[in-house]
């Protein structure tokens, strides 16, 4: 799940002729784009009847050429998407006892970048209480580091908000 779409449209980002010629999954390896967005396929628009991945997808190929299916990306990134999920589920956001997230600057993706500060602002915008940051780093080089953002952020977070037993 991602919080939104970002800056490029997913549709430019994907080899679509590659991930309609593959016979299967290791024919996308080294291209984590069509892989992610195969498995998104397969997770947000089954198909049982379309070998080999049984999904289908955002884009489909017309005298092989790769053309927007709209009905599919809608469907797909209906379910993905979670600032196209916020307004059906503010309530439920409200009633959290606590909701945080972050994100790294100099992420490889801009996209993600752009997509966490749009979602912080839509959540301000509908009165949902959260903590968001952008921290100096990449998307993963200061989580799991001595005194890094899983000890200092993550694990005081989720002792200040879970409810134990005591």
């Amino acid at each position: 799940v991602a919080t939104g779409s970002g800056l490029v449209p997913a549709l430019n980002r994907v080899d679509w002729q590659k991930i309609h010629s593959a016979a299967s999954f290791a024919d996308l390896e080294g291209d984590g784009f069509a892989q992610v967005f195969t498995a998104m396929a397969q997770a947000f628009l089954p198909n049982p009847n379309r070998p080999p991945f049984y999904c289908d997808f955002m884009v489909e190929m017309e005298n092989g050429e790769p053309v927007a299916h709209p009905e599919n990306r809608k469907k797909q990134m209906s379910h993905f998407l979670l600032d196209s999920m916020i307004d059906e589920y503010a309530d439920n956001l409200r009633s959290l006892s606590g909701i945080k997230f972050d994100w790294g600057r100099y992420d490889t993706n801009q996209d993600h970048v752009y997509s966490n500060q749009a979602f912080t602002r839509k959540l301000d915008g509908l009165g949902i209480e959260h903590e968001a940051e952008e921290y100096r780093g990449g998307a993963y080089d200061k989580n799991w580091i001595e005194n890094g953002r899983v000890a200092n952020e993550m694990l005081p977070f989720f002792a200040r908000h879970l409810k134990t037993g005591d």
